[in-house]
């Protein structure tokens, strides 16, 4: 067995093991009424619409220098990469946990502003995982169709002449 099929064996081993409940202990914590709601919708619209726009510059800039790619191999990578959610799940999984530890770690001679600012901790915990969620929801769809239907026009394979 060569070394990238190992690579690749391990790598599916851990997609199966690890991510599946991941995401679904993650999905759990979504409440969808909220995520849909008028009052949050609209900012987590715009907060995706802002994070994708700086990830692709981000994206952009980091494999365009010194390091060989055209601006086509360039663009292709800034819109695969577009679509990585597993960030964005732990970020938001792991603010609503630490927040909702913290709540339950409070002892019954807490003053009220603890248990108000635990309170509001859970509250903000949930709108990062909101955000996250919806954030993968939009992303990772429009980033298969971009890899499927763009990936084509912009990768050329060079075949390398034999000596």
């Amino acid at each position: 067995m060569q070394r990238a099929d190992l690579v690749l064996d391990l790598r599916d081993f851990r997609d199966h093991l690890w991510a599946r409940p991941f995401f679904s202990i993650s999905g759990t914590l979504v409440d969808l009424t909220t995520l849909f709601s008028v009052d949050f919708f609209p900012k987590g619209i715009l907060i995706f619409c802002v994070g994708s726009f700086v990830r692709l510059i981000a994206t952009g800039l980091t494999v365009s220098f010194g390091l060989g790619f055209d601006w086509k191999e360039v663009v292709f990578m800034g819109l695969a990469w577009f679509g990585k959610g597993a960030v964005q799940a732990a970020t938001g999984s792991v603010a609503l946990d630490n927040a909702i530890s913290r709540q339950e770690s409070l002892s019954s001679n807490a003053t009220a502003f603890e248990i108000e600012n635990a309170a509001r901790d859970v509250a903000a915990g949930r709108v990062v995982l909101n955000t996250a969620v919806l954030y993968i929801m939009f992303s990772a769809p429009m980033c298969a169709v971009f890899v499927t239907k763009l990936g084509p026009l912009l990768l050329t394979k060079t075949i390398p002449a034999a000596k």
